[in-house]
């Protein structure tokens, strides 16, 4: 099965020595979210959504799953792949039910929440969208692809209790780089990330703390 590894945010972890193995990759991890069982990420594509389902139930690792799409839904995971000034859709699922905040910023707005908040508190202060288990979720609205110079940044940040949420682009920047640099205890990165670009009903980049906290990614909209 082809795989191609992608870094955003952090540093490819280094494995602790003494002939250990290397832990599983994100998709096994967030495909079989109890157990990280291989086989769960051999499993064929629904019929009715396209996506391969999440594994049985569970919380030890916690995952997003995000790809593109154009207008006539063909999946991809670059931003990139399409022509300057297309329009371009962001899918997400989560392999847990958890609390998603997608944050913006760009040329003219340095950070714009692009989530709803479901569970917003007191004068609606709290952030995060209560995000249901395996469930397609489409960003809202549309993006441009732009030259790399005008290009939007957004950052999608994953967790599991809102108390976690962040409020602003720049706090989920900041928090996702102190999160990326946190080790467990085989030595390695607690996030795992990974790439498929072929696989059908797996096609997006892959992202998952592998101790059951907080995850997210930043990425660009343009080429």
């Amino acid at each position: 099965m082809p795989r191609t590894l992608l870094l955003l945010l952090f540093v490819a972890p280094v494995f602790a020595s003494g002939g250990a193995a290397a832990p599983p990759g994100a998709k096994v991890l967030f495909y079989s979210p109890a157990s990280g069982d291989a086989a769960s990420a051999a499993a064929l594509p629904s019929p009715v959504t396209g996506l391969t389902p999440v594994g049985p139930p569970g919380t030890v690792f916690v995952g997003l799953h995000y790809w593109f799409e154009n207008d006539h839904h063909e999946k991809f995971v670059d931003a990139g792949a399409a022509a300057i000034g297309s329009q371009i859709t962001l899918h997400l699922r989560a392999n847990t039910p958890a609390f998603l905040t997608v944050w913006m910023s760009d040329a003219t707005h340095a950070s714009v929440e692009l989530t709803p908040r479901t569970d917003a508190g007191p004068q609606g202060a709290w952030s995060g969208h209560r995000l249901g288990r395996d469930r397609d979720y489409v960003v809202n609205p549309d993006f441009s692809v732009a030259p790399q110079a005008e290009a939007a940044h957004v950052i999608m940040f994953l967790a599991r209790s809102q108390t976690e949420q962040v409020d602003s682009f720049q706090s989920c920047r900041d928090k996702l780089a102190r999160i990326t640099q946190r080790v467990a205890s085989d030595g390695a990165s607690v996030i795992a990330q990974e790439v498929d670009r072929t696989t059908a009903g797996q096609i997006g980049t892959y992202v998952v703390h592998r101790t059951g906290g907080q995850t997210g990614a930043e990425i660009v909209i343009g080429r």
